[in-house]
């Protein structure tokens, strides 16, 4: 009864803590302290599942649906959050051009983050490299299939194509997110601006503006003219 008396009183007192610095600062004192480890990581997830319940919106650029979140789950043996999400609002579309030099084509796998009813900015997260091949099934029929190689191994997704696709794209569905919980708090503190920009190591996860010029603006330089 003592103990659970005073992991209830730890739990109060790590909550005002985090209201007082960081997600990412909180998940600093786990290494320190092996022993609180748990409760920091329940204080953590609670808020982090909080926030996606309530204004945190998951998506892709331009396009965020608060109907996209099925269910959180934190799993404890390995530090991760799993947002399992509903594929029919989650999609994205890639297109390719394949030629005769290339039989890969590249393409970034982008997850976008955002408070509702906040415009100003984003965090996009580079999960990885979509990379797009072309394959003769059972039928002898070329049809194009994908790998990703992730960013980090801690970070990565759960997705499948889509059955319906043309010659020039796939549409790929979105079922599951895996981020670790050092990533997720570093999203969050990016968000709320309490990252210390000075010292960031982290060159796939972003902040910046939700509208951005260079995103209308097409890079002809990937592009070469044959006479």
């Amino acid at each position: 009864m003592a103990q659970l008396l005073a992991n209830e009183l730890l739990i109060i007192a790590f909550k005002e803590l985090l209201n007082d610095t960081s997600f990412k600062y909180m998940n600093s004192i786990c290494i320190v302290c092996k022993k609180w480890k748990k409760l920091i990581e329940l204080v953590l997830t609670e808020e982090i599942e909080l926030r996606l319940k309530s204004k945190l919106l998951i998506g892709k650029k331009y396009c965020f649906n608060n109907r996209s979140i099925e269910n959180i789950k934190y799993d404890f043996s390995d530090s991760t959050c799993n947002i399992f999400i509903n594929g029919n609002n989650f999609e994205l579309y890639y297109p390719y051009f394949f030629n005769i030099l290339e039989s890969i084509e590249k393409r970034k796998v982008c997850i976008h983050f955002k408070y509702e009813n906040k415009e100003e900015y984003l965090v996009e997260f580079n999960l990885g490299t979509l990379l797009f091949y072309e394959e003769r099934n059972s039928n002898e029929i070329m049809e194009v299939k994908y790998n990703i190689e992730w960013n980090y191994n801690d970070c990565m997704c759960i997705s499948k194509k889509d059955s319906q696709y043309d010659y020039f794209g796939i549409i790929i569905k979105i079922e599951k997110l895996i981020i670790s919980l050092n990533k997720m708090c570093v999203i969050l503190d990016l968000l709320d601006e309490k990252l210390n920009t000075k010292d960031y190591q982290y060159k796939y996860i972003i902040k910046r503006p939700t509208f951005d010029i260079d995103d209308f603006v097409c890079d002809f330089s990937q592009f070469t003219l044959e006479l």
